[in-house]
C-alpha cells in the first residue's frame, strides 16, 4: 500500500554514522553527446533523451558517494536564489480523487529561474537528492527518483508553481540540510515523520523564516535563518534577543539584522563595527 515510498537499499561500505553517506541518496544528471560504456554500473546509468538524425542525445544519471553537503557538484549555482518550487504528488491508487491526503509527495526546487533544478523528496528513512539543468533534469525527476526507480507517472500530477521571493540559496539549502534537517532528522513515520511532513518543512524554509518554528528553534538554527533574512531576529525567542554575543553574532552573519536588535544593543560600537564591516 506504501509503494510509493519504497524501501532503498544503500550502497555497500555505507558507514551508519555519517548520516550524508548512509541517509542520503544523491545524483547529477549531466546531458552528453556519447554514451560512454556499454554496460552500466551501480553508479552510473544513461537515458536517451531525443534522436536527431543519426544522433541520439543522452542524459546521464550519476550517482554521488557523499560524505557531506554536495557543494563541489554545485559550485556554479551555490550564490544563485531558489526562485520557485512545484510539488508534484503521487496518488497511491489510480482511482482516488486527486485532494485525498493518500499520496506521495516530492519537491523540485527552481533555481535561479530555471538554469538548475533539484529534486527533493524523503523515502521510507532517506533523503533523496537529484541535481541537473534545463528542462530535461526536471521532466527527469518527475519520472524517475534518484535512485533510478521510474515513478508511477500515470498517478502523478503537479501542484501549481509557487514563486520564492525569501532570496534563499543553494548554498543556504545546503546548511540548512547539513544543520537543522539533520539534527531533526527522524525515521519515516506515516503520522508523524512522512513525505508529506518533509514537503511542507523544505517549503516552509525557502519561503522564508517562520515565528513559531524559530520560537522552538535552537541557536543554531536562528542563525541559519538569519543569513537568509535579517527579520528573523525578531522572531527569535527574548533571551537570545537579550544575549549580546548572539546578537553579535546574528550582526556578523547579515549586517540587516542590526535594524531588528533591542534598542540599546544597537548602539553598541561592536555590533555597529561588524555591521558596517559588511556593509562597507
Amino acid at each position: 500500500m506504501l509503494q510509493a515510498c519504497g524501501d532503498v537499499t544503500p550502497a555497500s561500505g555505507q558507514k551508519a554514522s555519517a548520516w550524508w553517506s548512509s541517509q542520503v541518496v544523491a545524483t547529477l544528471l549531466e546531458e552528453v553527446v556519447e554514451r560512454h560504456g556499454v554496460e552500466e554500473s551501480f553508479n552510473e546509468w544513461y537515458f536517451a533523451l531525443a534522436r536527431s538524425g543519426e544522433h541520439t542525445r543522452w542524459l546521464r544519471m550519476k550517482r554521488l558517494m557523499l560524505s557531506g553537503p554536495p557543494d563541489s557538484y554545485l559550485k556554479d549555482y551555490l550564490h544563485r536564489p531558489i526562485t520557485g518550487f512545484a510539488e508534484v504528488r503521487q496518488k497511491w491508487w489510480s482511482f482516488q480523487p486527486g485532494d485525498w491526503i493518500t499520496h506521495h509527495a516530492f519537491t523540485i526546487l527552481e533555481v535561479d529561474g530555471g538554469r538548475c533544478h533539484i529534486l527533493c523528496e524523503k523515502v521510507t528513512n532517506q533523503l533523496e537528492l537529484m541535481f541537473g539543468a534545463g528542462l530535461d533534469a526536471r521532466d527527469f525527476m518527475k519520472e524517475f527518483r534518484a535512485t533510478g526507480q521510474p515513478r508511477h507517472v500515470t498517478r502523478c500530477f503537479e501542484v501549481p508553481r509557487q514563486s520564492v521571493t525569501s532570496g534563499v540559496t543553494v548554498r543556504q539549502l545546503l546548511e540548512w540540510i547539513e544543520g537543522p534537517l539533520k539534527r531533526r532528522w527522524q525515521p519515516y513515520s506515516l503520522l508523524h515523520s512522512n513525505c508529506q511532513h518533509f514537503a511542507g518543512e523544505l517549503q516552509q524554509f525557502v519561503h522564508g523564516p517562520d515565528e513559531c518554528e524559530l520560537k522552538r528553534g535552537s541557536p543554531v538554527d536562528v542563525l541559519t535563518a538569519i543569513r537568509t533574512n535579517s527579520r528573523a531576529l525578531q522572531f527569535a525567542t527574548p533571551e537570545l534577543q537579550a544575549n549580546p554575543a548572539f546578537v553579535y553574532e546574528a550582526v556578523r552573519q547579515n549586517w540587516r539584522a542590526l535594524s531588528y536588535a533591542p534598542p540599546e544593543l544597537q548602539r553598541h560600537p561592536r555590533l555597529a563595527l561588524a555591521a558596517v564591516s559588511q556593509d562597507g
